[in-house]
């Protein structure tokens, strides 16, 4: 399964069955999810991996995001130096 990406200015609202995992107070949705399967990100997520791997092990363990999310999450992720 590849990443796919949509560039967009705001998001306004999230798609059907849609969840909201965070916003901020300029944004009411910065990062979202449908099922297993999408991730939406609204905002550029410019942090080591060591970071972004503490943000997801919060998130599975408080059960806001599933392990398969996760997984391909990662597998996406670009380690930039």
């Amino acid at each position: 399964m590849g990443l796919t990406i949509f560039p967009c200015i705001q998001v306004s609202c999230v798609p059907p069955n849609g969840i909201v995992l965070g916003y901020s107070a300029k944004t009411d949705i910065e990062i979202f999810a449908v099922g297993n399967t999408v991730l939406g990100i609204q905002f550029h997520p410019e942090f080591s991996e060591d970071v972004l791997l503490d943000i997801l092990k919060t998130r599975i363990a408080r059960g806001i995001i599933s392990v398969c999310v996760t997984n391909l999450l990662l597998s996406n992720f670009i380690l930039l130096i």
